[in-house]
């Protein structure tokens, strides 16, 4: 399911963003939602952000077992 969201980006990125879009053919919506794909996927695959996210999740399952047994 898509969900729409409000993103603030610098006047000069928007006019170059519609060029890109315009000489594509496609929507401005479009090249965003490529450009973010291709950043998920970017991220996923790098090895600073997996062990990132490792530590992230090591230390909320901590706090949520601390939690739960309180």
């Amino acid at each position: 399911m898509d969900r729409i969201v409000s993103v603030r980006i610098p006047v000069d990125d928007l006019e170059r963003l519609r060029l890109i879009a315009e000489v594509n053919s496609k929507p401005v919506g479009e090249i965003i939602r490529i450009a973010v794909g291709k950043e998920i996927e970017q991220q996923m695959q790098a090895p600073e952000f997996r062990k990132k996210a490792h530590k992230l999740l090591k230390k909320n399952n901590e706090l949520l077992g601390k939690l739960l047994t309180k």
